[in-house]
C-alpha cells in the first residue's frame, strides 16, 4: 500500500511571561522629567510600566519566561529541541543568549540555541521559524522567547521616546500538532524596507562605534527615534499589511476572533488599526499597564488575553507588527 503523508502542522502549545516587580508610574515620570500632570497617558496611552531591577539580564527575565510556558505547555526542557531567543536586548555581544539560556533552564542535553534580532518583529520571525522547522518535521518542541529590557538603553534627555517603554519577557511553546487537534499556525508574511534603518536605531554595540568610541559621546548606546517618520511609515504599510495576512490565510476582519498588534504607541496604533480597517473591539492592548515592551510586547499581549479570556481554541488569531528595520509582518494561526 502507499504510505499516506499526513501534513506536519505547528501549534501553540503554552505560553508564559516574566515582568518584574517594580512598578514605575506615569505620574512618577511626571514629576521627574518636569511634565505636566496626564501628559504621558495622553501622548502615549501609558499609565504603568515595569523595571528590570539592578543586575538582573535578559537571560534571567527569560528564562523565568520560559518557565511559565513549559507549566503551561505541560512539559520540561529537556523536551525543546531548539530554543530561539527572539530579541533585541542581549545580556552579551558572545556568546548568544540563547545558549545562556539553556544553561539557566537546566538542560541536561545539547539542545541547539539560536539568536534573532529583527526588533520589534523579532518574536514573530522567530515564531515562524519554528514553526517551519516543525513542518519540516526537524524538531517537534520549540521554544521561542523574547526579552527586552529597555530601561536599560533609554535617553532620558528625549522624553518623547523615553516615556514609551517597560521590561517584560514572554515565551511560548511551539509542538507538532496531533490530527486530532484543531490548533495549526496558517501563514505568515514578513517585509523589511532597509531605506529607512537610520529612523529608530541605538548606535552603539556592534562594529561601526566600537566601546572605545563611545566613551565620549555615551548617548550612541542610547535608544533613538524619529518618532514622526516611523508612524508615517507604519500607516504606509497597514492596507499592504493586511491585504498580505487576509489573502493568505484566508481569513477576514469578520472571521478572526482576535488581533494582537506590537504594543507600540497607543494613539499611533489606533490610527493604524483605524486606517487597516480592522474592529478596535477585537484589538487586544494592553500597552497602559505595560508601555511599549518591544519584542515582548506581542508574546506578553498574547499570554494577557489568555487570562482574560478573549482567545479560545480553534479561534483566528492575528499576531502583527510594525517596527525598526523598518519592518513589519504578522502570523495568522487557530489557536
Amino acid at each position: 500500500m502507499d504510505k499516506v503523508m499526513t501534513k506536519l502542522r505547528a501549534r501553540i502549545a503554552g505560553c508564559g511571561k516574566y515582568v518584574p516587580e517594580t512598578v514605575v508610574k506615569s505620574e512618577d515620570l511626571e514629576k521627574q522629567l518636569s511634565l505636566p500632570a496626564g501628559w504621558i497617558e495622553m501622548h502615549c496611552g501609558v499609565k504603568e510600566r515595569r523595571f528590570a531591577k539592578e543586575g538582573e539580564l535578559p537571560s534571567d527575565f527569560a528564562a523565568r519566561a520560559a518557565k511559565a510556558a513549559f507549566e503551561s505547555a505541560g512539559c520540561g526542557i529537556d523536551d525543546i529541541d531548539l530554543i530561539i531567543f527572539a530579541s533585541t536586548g542581549k545580556d552579551r555581544t558572545i556568546p548568544a543568549t540563547s545558549a545562556i539560556i539553556q544553561y539557566k533552564l537546566g538542560a541536561t542535553k545539547y539542545i541547539p540555541t539560536l539568536d534573532l534580532n529583527s526588533v520589534c518583529v523579532s518574536f514573530l520571525f522567530g515564531f515562524d521559524i519554528a514553526r517551519l522547522y516543525i513542518e519540516q518535521g526537524i524538531y517537534n518542541n520549540v521554544l521561542v522567547v523574547s526579552t527586552e529590557l529597555c530601561s536599560r538603553v533609554l535617553n532620558w534627555k528625549d522624553k518623547n521616546s523615553a516615556i514609551l517603554f517597560g521590561d517584560a519577557a514572554a515565551a511560548v511553546v511551539l509542538s507538532a500538532s496531533l490530527d486530532n487537534q484543531e490548533s495549526e499556525v496558517i501563514f505568515s508574511y514578513f517585509a523589511t524596507d532597509g531605506s529607512k534603518s537610520n529612523e529608530i536605531t541605538i548606535k552603539g554595540g556592534g562594529i561601526e562605534y566600537l566601546p572605545h568610541k563611545t566613551f565620549d559621546h555615551p548617548e550612541l548606546n542610547m535608544f533613538e527615534m524619529n518618532g514622526l517618520a516611523s508612524f508615517r511609515n507604519s500607516m504606509g504599510v497597514a492596507n499592504l499589511l493586511f491585504d498580505k495576512l487576509f489573502s493568505g490565510s484566508g481569513f477576514s476582519r469578520e472571521s478572526c476572533k482576535l488581533f494582537i498588534p506590537h504594543q507600540a504607541n497607543l494613539p499611533a496604533l489606533k490610527k493604524f488599526i483605524a486606517k487597516a480597517e480592522l474592529p478596535m473591539e477585537k484589538c487586544y492592548m494592553d500597552i497602559e499597564k505595560y508601555g511599549n515592551t518591544a519584542s515582548a510586547s506581542i508574546p506578553l499581549a498574547l499570554v494577557e488575553s489568555l487570562e482574560d479570556k478573549r482567545i479560545k481554541r480553534g479561534e483566528q488569531l492575528i499576531m502583527f507588527a510594525v517596527g525598526a528595520g523598518f519592518s513589519w509582518g504578522g502570523c495568522c494561526l487557530i489557536y
